[in-house]
């Protein structure tokens, strides 16, 4: 395992930080990771098996410690293509060592090891107006990233609030199209999905419905058909026990001027609202997040004028990439 040891891993001009006692990073593996597995989100947890694939691993993890215990965590994933962009999925600090150059010493450590091993630049995306969306913006400038863009729209709700609706009854998929639960589809489907995106590219792999596919939700998770053929997909993910992330929404291009985004968005919320236990009872599913990528526009405009009133929180999805 690779490993430093620094005493204090604050940049020129980060006087603001308190200096930090001995702190040890290194690049993790599977069975180091598993002390560390907190300090990723849960729909992260599964790729820290595969850090023991060696130079074939697709993802990365530093781990930062203090007086022998855990007190960070960076994780990315790799591109396939050298000289590709690496994301950063996660990066985190103990509370008790905030503040301290943890998360700086973190990240340099994390791009050292992402440029050698061939890649181009790192990006990093986040969301606005969280509690620490502040520090990672200040994290991020320490570091020499490029000022943020907007790449999307996330929304928070819970479900008792989203079931208030009025238009939860007036969207509904035309019978000429047939929903189907997306764990039902053949494993065969699936493999001529892939290869048709692979001969000729009809969706955008943002809108992939093969992400993060060990964590995709089976309650409400959808596919869309047409006499036969796959058109369109709502996949939504549980990114904690009590919450599902509604990823991403597609409609084939021939098929986009029919309005059918919206209704098999809402068939998907029904299904999460209609099917559960009893919120009061600790309701497994009781809360939401969805994410509405920039170039959706229609999607937006209904969620900022139909759905807004039903939500928690509507902020802006930011990224910023900085070439390594």
């Amino acid at each position: 395992m690779d490993d430093i040891e620094a005493r204090d891993n604050r940049p020129p001009g980060a006087e603001t930080e308190r200096p930090s006692t001995t702190c040890r990073y290194r690049r993790l593996g599977f069975t180091d990771a598993q002390l560390y597995a907190e300090m990723t989100y849960p729909i992260y947890r599964p790729r820290l098996r595969l850090l023991d694939a060696g130079e074939q691993s697709p993802v990365t993890a530093v781990g930062a410690s203090l007086q022998g215990m855990p007190a960070g965590l960076a994780l990315a994933e790799l591109p396939e293509d050298d000289g590709g962009t690496a994301e950063l999925l996660s990066i985190y600090t103990h509370p008790e060592h905030r503040r301290r150059g943890v998360a700086t010493g973190m990240l340099d450590r994390m791009e050292g090891l992402l440029r050698r091993g061939g890649c181009g630049a790192l990006r990093a995306v986040f969301e606005q107006g969280r509690p620490m969306t502040e520090a990672v913006h200040s994290l991020l400038r320490r570091r020499g990233f490029p000022p943020v863009r907007t790449r999307a729209l996330i929304g928070r709700c819970s479900k008792s609030g989203i079931a208030k609706a009025p238009w939860l009854h007036e969207h509904l998929v035309p019978k000429a199209f047939g929903v189907f639960l997306w764990k039902d589809l053949p494993e065969g489907e699936k493999a001529a999905l892939r290869e048709s995106q692979e001969r000729e590219p009809w969706f955008p792999e943002q809108l992939s419905p093969f992400q993060d596919e060990a964590v995709i939700e089976p309650l409400n998770s959808l596919g869309l058909r047409y006499r036969g053929e796959i058109v369109g997909w709502m996949i939504t993910h549980r990114t904690a026990r009590d919450t599902i992330r509604y990823t991403a929404i597609f409609v084939r291009k021939d098929f986009q001027d029919f309005g059918l985004a919206i209704p098999l968005l809402i068939e998907s919320i029904r299904r999460q609202i209609e099917t559960g236990g009893d919120p009061a009872e600790g309701d497994p599913a009781e809360k939401a997040t969805f994410v509405v990528h920039e170039p959706m526009r229609a999607m937006a405009r209904f969620v900022r004028r139909h759905m807004a009133p039903y939500v928690d929180s509507l902020n802006d999805s930011v990224e910023t990439i900085r070439v390594l």
